[in-house]
């Protein structure tokens, strides 16, 4: 009778630890995943309105940023900071808006640093827009 008891003991306290391990793991969700770039940051972008240039070309999605064709990489949306930043570990530069719809600014080395750029929403046909836009 004692084996049956034991058995069923460590048959509940398996079933116990097996809930508890689940829970814990449900509750560890990555939680600095940013937030979804807002559809006015997405789009191509040009250096200095270079935009005829593919090297000069900055292509911004949802989740995802590249510069000219090169591989896309993860990116995300700081709602505090109003800031695009790369998921990569270390690197500290970010994207803002700048003074209108039509301007992005590459704080190259983040925030309050120097090194900004900037750079002009391109059109459908990637050509060479005015800079400053206006």
């Amino acid at each position: 009778m004692r084996t049956l008891a034991g058995a069923a003991k460590l048959a509940a306290m398996k079933w116990i630890v097996g809930i508890l391990t689940f829970l814990v793991a449900a509750t560890c969700v990555e939680t600095t995943a940013g937030a979804t770039v807002p559809p006015n940051m997405q789009g191509t972008w040009g250096r200095h309105g270079r935009c005829d240039l593919l090297a000069e070309r900055l292509t911004i999605t949802a989740h995802k940023a590249r510069w000219g064709n090169g591989s896309f990489h993860r990116v995300e949306y700081d709602e505090q900071d109003g800031a695009i930043g790369w998921v990569e570990e270390g690197v500290v530069d970010n994207f803002v808006m700048g003074r209108n719809a039509d301007i992005l600014i590459h704080n190259t080395q983040g925030f309050h640093m120097p090194g900004e750029q900037g750079y002009a929403r391109c059109g459908p046909k990637l050509k060479r827009v005015p800079w400053p836009p206006r």
